[in-house]
């Protein structure tokens, strides 16, 4: 079956994908299940973009599932694809459909979604979305948000409730603001999440700390409460010599045994 993989410069979920590489679940107990578990892909170029904006660091793979296929309205889920090619940005333009604005020469890409939904877009000359608006069929406003950029590098975000997001200089959430509502958000060198902190006024009400071991895999997950940041809950997870999720400790609880693993094959 073929179909298209939407990815952010090339990488979903910490995994990076290339062309000319085949993506592969093994294990004894391989489930795939749609926003669970499997290389999930669009059959159609312009799903990708219910689950993607087209910007600069959007890359779309043409693919093909090559094991069992699953699907959820317009998402699909596999247990074995092979990155084809990538889709060059002006192939999207052509083959999406667009409608133009008779105000502006602004781009509107105008999708149907699930749940008779529809998106409204616009973007500039370098392809960074400036405007995205989600309707329903009556044209009644879902969400509404207003996008600012500084050399193509996005700074401000603002939502239809007001909130704003604010961007560091690489391209990393810094800050939320609505109303007296704030959340910080902290990185650390190599770009992963480090702590998140909400709270209203100036007392901080909830928030969650990350550590990482050298290969960059989340070994711990403290969740903390109130302004005095009062542990609330601990999550320890293990990895193998391969870097595969071993074992997971919640709060005394153990999971483990995830029976699958995945192998990259280049052809």
């Amino acid at each position: 079956m073929i179909g298209y993989k939407a990815t952010y410069k090339g990488k979903c979920l910490n995994l990076n994908y290339e062309v000319g590489n085949l993506y592969n679940f093994i294990g004894n107990n391989v489930n795939i299940c749609v926003c669970f578990r499997g290389f999930h892909f669009c059959k159609n170029l312009e799903d990708c973009f219910f689950f993607y904006s087209l910007t600069n660091d959007t890359v779309i793979f043409e693919v093909e599932a090559l094991g069992a296929v699953r699907s959820d309205e317009n998402k699909y889920v596999t247990d074995k694809l092979r990155i084809i090619r990538e889709v060059p940005k002006e192939e999207i333009m052509d083959k999406v459909y667009f409608e133009y604005s008779s105000e502006s020469k602004d781009k509107i890409l105008k999708n149907k979604k699930t749940r008779n939904e529809y998106y409204h877009l616009r973007y500039d000359d370098n392809y960074n979305i400036i405007y995205e608006k989600n309707t329903d069929l009556y044209g009644r406003v879902i969400s509404e948000r207003h996008f600012e950029y500084k050399d193509d590098i996005l700074v401000k975000l603002k939502d239809n409730f007001g909130g704003i997001f604010t961007f560091d200089e690489k391209n990393n959430p810094s800050s939320y603001i609505c109303e007296d509502r704030k959340i910080h958000y902290k990185f650390n060198s190599f770009n992963f999440l480090e702590s998140q902190r909400t709270s209203i006024g100036e007392d901080c009400v909830y928030g969650q700390s990350l550590e990482y071991d050298r290969n960059n895999n989340v070994v711990k997950k403290i969740n903390f409460l109130g302004s005095e940041e009062k542990i609330n809950s601990i999550t320890v997870l293990k990895y193998d010599d391969k870097g595969n999720m071993v074992n997971i400790v919640n709060s005394g609880d153990t999971f483990k045994d995830f029976g699958y693993d995945i192998e990259v094959i280049r052809l």
